[in-house]
C-alpha cells in the first residue's frame, strides 16, 4: 500500500488579499471608538471647564433665561446680588460698595474678580427641574446658583480701614488651606456707580483705581 504524503495546506488567495483590508477596517473601528470615548469624556468631564472660562463670551447668553445668582461671604453675608429696577431691567447691587470692589469685581463693561471667575456658576441654575419647567412654561427666569466665597466681612473691614487712603494692597490667607480671607486694594472705586464713572476710571492713570494691586501690582517682598 502506498501512503500519500501530507502536503502543505495551500493558502486561500482571497483570504490573503482581504487581510490588509481587514487591518484597515479594524483601525477605523478603533479610531471611531476612541473618538466616541473622547466625546463622552469631554461632555461629562471637561465641558464645564471650557464653558466656565472667563474668555467664553457665550456665557452671557445664559442671562436671557437665568437671573444671576448672588456672591456671599463665608458667613453668608451678601456681597453682590441682582436686583430689578422699576422698568424691569436687572442690575447688580454691591452692599459693601468699594470695600470688596476688586476681589468681588463687577459685571458691566466686561467682568472682573469673582464676577468673572464664577460667571458660569452664577448663570447656571440647579433649581428643582419641575420648578425650572414651570418657569419656562410661564416665560419666567430661573434663579442662578449662589457662590459662597472664603472672604470674611470682619477681616475685610479691618484690612480696608487699616490701609486707609494709602495706595497698596492687603491680603489675608489661611496658611493651612490657602483660602483667601481678605483681599483689599486701594485706590478703589464703587462698583454700584461703575457705569456713571467708567470713562473717568478708565482714563485715570494717576490712581489706576481699576487695577487690583493685590493680584496685578508688582511689589518687592516684605
Amino acid at each position: 500500500m502506498f501512503r500519500k504524503k501530507a502536503g502543505r495546506k495551500r493558502k486561500d488567495p482571497v483570504q490573503s488579499r482581504n487581510k490588509p483590508y481587514a487591518i484597515v477596517s479594524y483601525m477605523f473601528v478603533a479610531i471611531f471608538i476612541s473618538l466616541v470615548g473622547w466625546l463622552v469624556y469631554f461632555n461629562l468631564v471637561k465641558s464645564e471647564e471650557f464653558i466656565n472660562s472667563p474668555y467664553n463670551t457665550r456665557q452671557d447668553t445664559f442671562a436671557d433665561r437665568v437671573i444671576r445668582g448672588s456672591i456671599l461671604s463665608s458667613e453668608g453675608e451678601v456681597l453682590a446680588a441682582t436686583q430689578t429696577a422699576e422698568d424691569g431691567s436687572e442690575y447688580r447691587y454691591y452692599p459693601y460698595g468699594s470695600m470688596f470692589a476688586h476681589v468681588v469685581g463687577y459685571d458691566s463693561y466686561g467682568k472682573s474678580g469673582l464676577e468673572s471667575e464664577a460667571n458660569f456658576h452664577l448663570l447656571n441654575s440647579h433649581a428643582f427641574f419641575l420648578e425650572q419647567m414651570k418657569n419656562e412654561f410661564m416665560n419666567e427666569k430661573n434663579k442662578g446658583d449662589n457662590v459662597v466665597s472664603t472672604l470674611s466681612v470682619k477681616l475685610q473691614t479691618a484690612a480696608y480701614n487699616a490701609l486707609g487712603d494709602r495706595k497698596g494692597a492687603v491680603v489675608a490667607m489661611e496658611p493651612s488651606t490657602g483660602k483667601i480671607l481678605a483681599m483689599v486694594s486701594r485706590s478703589d472705586f464703587d462698583p454700584n456707580y461703575l457705569e456713571e464713572n467708567w470713562d473717568y476710571l478708565a482714563a485715570d492713570e494717576e490712581n489706576s483705581s481699576l487695577l487690583n494691586r493685590a493680584t496685578q501690582g508688582q511689589y518687592p517682598p516684605g
